[in-house]
């Protein structure tokens, strides 16, 4: 045996035998989402980053139903850090909207992730071809308190058309595709990154059978007027099988957000390895709408204040936003 090593492990046997405490192991865990979604699997990877690049950190990422039960989760600090939709992060944190008289205070933002965009599927034999075609018809929503049921919600509400659906059932995302897929509805609301699982599936298995509905422009400036959260996004002819139309919707960037008291050089070292180019392949390959993280989108949606570690990074990065959000 090498005479370095071994004197190694004589020292830590000798430290043993004194009592001294081996180095304290640090638990942390990431408030993801559903199963079938486009969340988990990148709360999932989060916490490999983070296992695997700080030391004395171990992490592990948790099934939840999205934003609503993440905000709750991270405002008590049951969990560490979490994946959020800036409006519910906003509203959350100022107490408005759907949180009016309830402020989650102990948010701060990290960074923001990948785009997740409303998608609005309708079957072509339901005769809905734009929005308002709506009225009379079946549809579905996500579960209750995830971020993309709000988004829906508040985009009926924009539109004048909170009553004129027939129905509106709450299921989960994957349930959503089978009811659509039996007939069983007319139309399903889902906010989710760009080629989602169940969009894929969805889409092959009925490729001719459905219609995306675009959102019009000026129904996404009304959604902006209260914060500027959203986006055009733009889905050509084809980015899904059988979809033979363009369509345009409306989308923001996940953002990933720790509670205040989380330590500062935890928050930092993880942002900052994130944006490594080891780790921004990794996200790549894990799953195609990853490939929209980057540091130069790191800080858009967001409009609440920053964690101290995430600030230091960003402000190491000459990021032009950092002055611009909240302290």
């Amino acid at each position: 045996m090498h005479s370095k090593v071994r004197n190694l492990i004589a020292a830590a046997a000798v430290l043993g035998c004194m009592g001294m405490p081996a180095m304290a192991q640090e638990r942390v865990s990431v408030a993801s989402g559903p199963l079938g979604g486009t969340w988990l699997p990148l709360g999932t990877a989060l916490a490999k980053i983070i296992s695997q690049d700080l030391a004395n950190v171990e992490a592990n990422a948790e099934v939840t139903e999205g934003s609503v039960q993440n905000i709750r989760l991270i405002n008590s600090h049951n969990v560490d850090f979490g994946l959020l939709a800036p409006n519910v992060l906003y509203d959350g944190y100022n107490g408005t909207g759907r949180f009016q008289g309830e402020k989650y205070e102990n948010l701060r933002a990290v960074f923001a992730a990948m785009p997740a965009a409303m998608h609005i599927f309708a079957r072509k034999d339901s005769g809905i071809e734009k929005l308002s075609d709506i009225k009379g018809k079946r549809i579905t929503f996500g579960p209750h308190g995830a971020g993309g049921t709000v988004m829906a919600i508040k985009l009926l509400e924009v539109a004048g058309l909170s009553d004129a659906p027939s129905s509106i059932d709450h299921m989960a995302d994957t349930e959503q595709f089978s009811a659509l897929g039996d007939g069983k509805v007319d139309a399903v609301f889902v906010s989710a990154g760009m080629f989602a699982s169940y969009f894929q599936e969805y889409t092959t298995t009925h490729a001719g059978e459905y219609r995306l509905i675009s959102v019009d422009a000026p129904i996404i400036a009304k959604m902006n007027e209260d914060a500027p959260f959203f986006a055009a996004v733009k889905m050509p002819k084809g980015t899904y099988a059988g979809q033979d139309t363009d369509a345009v919707s409306f989308g923001s960037r996940t953002i990933i957000v720790a509670h205040k008291d989380v330590p500062e050089n935890i928050v930092y070292d993880f942002v900052k390895s994130v944006f490594t180019e080891k780790n921004l392949a990794f996200l790549s390959a894990t799953h195609a709408s990853y490939k929209a993280i980057g540091a130069e989108s790191g800080l858009d949606s967001i409009a609440t204040p920053l964690h101290p570690g995430a600030r230091k990074y960003w402000s190491e990065k000459k990021n032009p936003r950092v002055s611009d959000i909240p302290q």
